[in-house]
């Protein structure tokens, strides 16, 4: 499918991007948990996501998304993030908070096919 040329629709799919890895990031630090546990040991759900851009939004090579995983605690996290062109120029900038919770026995009886 080609790319949007409406500025509000390739402004959306930037945004609507910077959460997908968020959370991965904030898993990574921590041994035996990450994202093939999601929905099965650990159930984690986006809260807030801001989305600030820099520059008018352009489609003329690839861009680099830039997770960084600043605070993970009390079942919560903290990503902040940018999004640069491929000349290396910033886009966007980005913050998630995301709710980490473990998924308890109880919640086992539930088919995996019927969790989020």
């Amino acid at each position: 499918d080609p790319i949007p040329t409406r500025t509000d629709l390739a402004k959306a799919l930037i945004a609507h991007f910077t959460g997908h890895l968020s959370v991965s990031a904030t898993m990574r630090a921590h041994d035996g948990i990450g994202t093939s546990q999601a929905h099965r040991t650990v159930s984690t759900g986006i809260m807030t996501v801001s989305v600030a851009f820099h520059d008018p939004v352009r489609w003329d090579g690839w861009l680099l998304y830039s997770h960084e995983s600043t605070q993970v605690g009390g079942g919560m996290s903290y990503v902040r993030g940018q999004v640069h062109t491929e000349s290396g120029e910033l886009l966007a900038s980005f913050t998630q908070e995301a709710m980490i919770r473990p998924v308890q026995a109880d919640h086992s009886a539930i088919p995996a096919s019927a969790r989020l």
